[in-house]
This record gives C-alpha cells, structure tokens and sequence, in this order.
C-alpha cells in the first residue's frame, strides 16, 4: 500500500485506481459516444500526473497509468456488452463514482483534497480532448453537466 492509503483495504484502494477511467467513460459518454481522443487523452493525463503535478497524488497516478488501458477495457466491454444507453451508462458510472465519498474520508484531509481536485481537473481535460479547433478544446453542453462531477462530495465541505 503507497503511503497515505493505509487506512485503505486493497478492495477500496483498487476502486480509487478505477476512478479516473469511470470519469473518462462519464465525460465521453456525455455526448452519445466516447471517442477516440478522449480514451487516448485519459491515458496520456493519467500518465502525465505519475511523474508531474501534485506530488500529493503522484504516486497515486503511478497505479492509475499501470492499470489504465486494464479497466478502461473491462468496463467499455462491459457497457459494449449491455444493450444500455448512454443516459442509461452516465447513470450507472455517477452512481459507482458516488462510492468515492465512502472512501476519501479515509484518507488524510490534504490527500483527500488533492484527489477531489485531481479528479475534477481530470473531467476538464478528458471533456477538452475533442470537440472544438482541431478536435481540441471544445467542452459540449452535455460534458459541461457533468464536469462538476457533483455525485462526488467535496471533502473541506465535509459531506
């Protein structure tokens, strides 16, 4: 277990790894469809934030980029495999993201903080990777619903 996550059994500990791909299948099923570049563009933030940014979250980001490709895999198969929709999809991912508010309050205030606004920041970007100039930078109505990701409760607001 990395450091700041021994409060954490391995089962919550893996959800945490999973979040960034359940962001990435929410934001990209925002408008019908997750598209190439928003998979691509989730796998290269997840990688860029092993090395760089929050130092806080590092480490965290380091599982998250070894396990990525995996369970962005599983779950699109998953859904591939279901006849539902994508309202029926962005409904089911916010209610598995609202486990998020079970765990975080398990870890440290600062690492908890860190990860809420790694995970809000990461919705930005997945939300930016298509759409606009260039298929870059354009935020559609429909991501911008979600990009707040309200099913996740802010930890300095103490649910």
């Amino acid at each position: 277990m990395i450091q700041g996550y021994e409060n954490l059994n391995e089962e919550e500990f893996n959800f945490l790894i999973k979040v960034p791909v359940l962001i990435t299948i929410l934001i990209g099923e925002a408008d019908s469809e997750i598209d190439k570049q928003e998979v691509k563009w989730g796998e290269k933030v997840a990688h860029f934030r092993s090395a760089t940014g929050d130092i806080n979250v590092q480490e965290y980001y380091k599982h998250v980029d070894e396990h990525f490709n995996e369970y962005l895999d599983k779950y699109l198969h998953h859904y591939g495999s279901t006849s539902m929709n994508s309202k029926e999809i962005i409904n089911n991912v916010s209610n598995d993201l609202k486990k998020v508010n079970e765990v975080l309050p398990k870890l440290n205030t600062e690492l908890a903080n860190s990860l809420y606004e790694s995970f809000k920041s990461f919705a930005v970007h997945i939300a930016k990777a298509s759409g606009g100039i260039f298929q870059m930078g354009s935020i559609s109505p429909e991501e911008q619903e979600l990009l707040s990701l309200d099913m996740i409760n802010n930890p300095n607001q103490g649910a």
